[in-house]
Formats: structure tokens, sequence, C-alpha cells
């Protein structure tokens, strides 16, 4: 499990973490793209390297799909615009497909890399850190391309800038702190700003857009706090 979720971790760095530069050159020129995927296996060569010579074609698989599937999404999303929410799903479960493949099938048996052995052998600190990373920026364009896609806006599409996606990242990772405290009956309320807006615009043609935002904001962190924090 180890492996998985330090893959997984990897993936979602070079994914998510990226600079809105580089988000922006990737969708317009394929050096954009070659750069984010340079990116991509730059950091999981450091997870993998040092299992002598088996891992370089588990690698080589990994940055080779990756490289298809991004651009395939690229292709996907000039072409249905709106349709993004879906291109981005399918996306992310290929990806997680391929690397449960590598970690489970391809290099199951093998021992640790040096990066690996130098954490801890439980895998719950990994899966914690993955779980925040998740609430906090993954499911931040998740709930941005939910709302893009099922409440378009007819004034024109809003940028995901960080002013918009901090209170929710803020929420996320609130309520997934409680739930991992144990604190279970409390973590709703870290919703409340988005509660708030809600109720503030329910009269207005946001509402529809606020109530998919928060629906999928909330619906996540519940996943991902019951499927990586112990």
């Amino acid at each position: 499990m180890q492996l998985f979720w330090a893959l997984v971790l990897a993936h979602l760095t070079a994914d998510f973490l990226q600079p809105a530069a580089l988000v922006r050159w990737t969708k317009r020129s394929a050096w954009g793209l070659a750069a984010h995927v340079a990116t991509y296996a730059a950091l999981t060569t450091l997870v993998l390297a040092g299992r002598g010579w088996s891992w370089w074609p588990w690698l080589a698989l990994l940055v080779a799909t990756h490289l298809a599937i991004d651009r395939t999404k690229i292709a996907l999303d000039r072409r249905l615009g709106t349709g993004s929410f879906y291109v981005l799903t399918a996306d992310q479960l290929l990806h997680f497909c391929v690397i449960a493949y590598v970690a489970f099938v391809g290099l199951a048996g093998y021992g640790a890399s040096p990066l690996l052995s130098m954490l801890p052998a439980d895998p719950a600190p990994l899966e914690s850190v993955t779980a925040y990373v998740t609430v906090t920026f993954t499911v931040s364009i998740v709930v941005f391309e939910a709302g893009r896609t099922f409440a378009p806006d007819p004034v024109g599409t809003k940028v995901a800038s960080w002013a918009w996606r901090l209170p929710g990242m803020v929420e996320r990772t609130l309520a997934v702190l409680l739930a991992h405290a144990g604190l279970y009956p409390l973590a709703p309320l870290a919703f409340a700003f988005s509660g708030y807006r809600l109720a503030r615009d329910w009269a207005t043609s946001r509402r529809r857009r606020d109530v998919i935002e928060l629906g999928v904001s909330a619906a996540s962190t519940v996943v991902v706090a019951a499927t990586m924090l112990r």
C-alpha cells in the first residue's frame, strides 16, 4: 500500500499543484504538455528509483500512459467545452487504474526504494498526506468543473482563481481534520461559509451552481475521509 499511495501522491502533485501558467501552457502547446509530463516523470522516478533495473519498464508505462491520457483529455476538453467534468473524472480514473496496476501487480513483492525506506512502514501517514492534498487541491478542480458543466454561467465561465478556491479548500481541510480527530458530528459545521453563501444566493441565478458546488465539495470530502483516513 505504501508504494500505491506514494505513486498517487506523485500523480496528484504533478496534476493539481502545478502553477497556473504551466496549466495554460500544457493546454495550448505540445511543449507545455511535455513539461508537465516531465514533472510527473521526475516525481515518479523519486518514488521508484533504487529497485535495481526492474522499475524502469513500469516507470516508462506510467509516463507513456500519463502522456496519452492527458493528450486525449486536452483534445476532448477543446471539443466538449462544458463537458469537462466527465472528461476530468474519466481522466483521473484511468490514471488511478494504471497506478494501481503498477503498484499491486507490476511491482508487487519488490523491496522499497531508498525514498520509501526512509518513511514509516505504516502507510497511514502517507495516506493522510494524500487525503489532505486531495481535499484541498484536487477537489477544488473537481468542484469547479462540476459547476461549469452542470450549471454553466450565462455571463461566461469564471476562472478557478485562488480567491475562489481558497474558502472551499479551508472548509474541506477543516472537515477532514475534524473527521481525523474523531469529531464526526462537528465536520458538517466546516461548510458553514458555503451554506451561508447558498442561503444568500438562494433567490438568484447562482443558486443552482452553489448547490452543485457545495454538494460535490461535501460529498468528495466524505469519500476522501472514509477511504483514506484511519
